[in-house]
């Protein structure tokens, strides 16, 4: 009996990360020269990460000084978990982190509907710099590791 409920947990388990979606947050650091993929896990994030879309879309990044992000997202296209895994053991080039970056669990997104709403696109855009910049995405994640 043990063994079966804990081939029915691992079974479970498996199941439910196949059937995780994701989608893409592209990054660009012209300054730098660098681009950052991120694999944001949609599946019960939709809510969340639609609102993080609108506050990029809503972004004037150009007007920017340099040193500072760019970003766009893709919600049209659904990764499944086995494809980003294998992206993302790609050894791409690097600057201050790896090129590619899976985010997993819950994400809480920092911009509100009022925020972006009563921001203009140069203050959203640098909100945004200053709530991402360098890989701090990952953190907004429930499944980040490292928080402090």
């Amino acid at each position: 009996m043990f063994l079966q409920n804990e081939f029915n947990k691992e079974n479970n388990y498996l199941s439910q990360k196949m059937a995780r979606e994701f989608v893409c947050l592209f990054e660009q650091n012209s300054y730098r020269n660098e681009l950052y993929v991120f694999y944001l896990q949609w599946t019960g994030n939709e809510k969340a990460l639609k609102l993080l879309n609108e506050a990029i879309t809503r972004s004037e990044f150009d007007e920017l000084k340099e040193g500072h992000i760019s970003a766009s997202m893709d919600l049209n296209t659904k990764l499944t978990e086995s494809v980003v895994d294998l992206h993302c053991k790609v050894n791409g080039p690097t600057g201050w982190h790896r090129m590619f970056t899976k985010c997993t669990g819950t994400f809480e997104c920092p911009f509100s509907q009022k925020e972006i709403d009563s921001l203009d696109g140069y203050d959203i855009a640098w909100m945004y710099n200053e709530k991402f910049y360098s890989n701090i995405i990952k953190e907004y994640f429930s499944d980040y590791s490292c928080k402090y």
